[in-house]
């Protein structure tokens, strides 16, 4: 398989669409392994082949697992984690370090540290 990048003007067009013809037998199709993503198309602009967005395709709704994740309200801020990946104390932890309210933080500690 041969691959040729064609660069024309809209004048030489049909020029160079015959040497692209030409340099490719009637099986060749250069585009044939390229996954184009969904709701795009190949298109030819300026001479190069270019990827356009394809209005008349509805995008897919993607399905996204929130259980895991954990909202904290803070005064300043609302902090979310993952819990597969934090743990739930350290979560607190470095909230509290966020929300940089040293009182709370060293009655928390204190609590802690009591039990």
């Amino acid at each position: 398989m041969i691959y040729v990048r064609v660069l024309f003007k809209e004048s030489t067009h049909d020029r160079a669409l015959s040497v692209w013809g030409c340099l490719l037998s009637a099986d060749d199709d250069p585009w044939a392994n390229l996954n184009v993503p969904d709701g795009y198309r190949l298109e030819m602009l300026d001479g190069e082949m270019v990827l356009v967005k394809d209005d008349s395709v509805a995008p897919k709704r993607k399905e996204i697992d929130c259980a895991h994740i954990v909202i904290l309200n803070g005064l300043k801020d609302t902090y979310l984690y993952d819990n597969r990946v934090m743990t739930d104390s350290y979560a607190h932890w470095a909230y509290l370090a966020a929300e940089d309210d040293p009182v709370v933080t060293f009655a928390e500690c204190v609590r802690e540290d009591s039990r």
